[in-house]
């Protein structure tokens, strides 16, 4: 079986992902975050992410972990420059 090129990418802050995981050890298996980079039929690249608003009402909320709006802006922020730099 054959699929087209896609590679996913691991980030995350150290500073940031630590303490939550301390404090609820099964953030581990949805953290580091990741986006989806991969190509379609025309050879046309693409990078797939979730949003602030998802990783905080799926993921981190599947784990006992509530992120104030405020807090998913800044995801959002975070992984939105992640995303533009990567891409330059």
């Amino acid at each position: 079986m054959t699929l087209r090129t896609r590679t996913v990418v691991l980030f995350g802050s150290p500073r940031a992902g630590t303490p939550g995981m301390a404090a609820n050890p099964t953030l581990a298996i949805d953290l580091p975050m990741r986006v989806l980079v991969w190509e379609d039929e025309q050879g046309r690249t693409f990078v797939t992410r979730n949003t602030g608003a998802d990783i905080a009402q799926r993921v981190f909320a599947r784990h006992g972990v509530a992120v104030p709006p405020e807090g998913q802006r800044n995801t959002e922020a975070f992984i939105e420059n992640l995303v533009r730099k990567a891409t330059e």
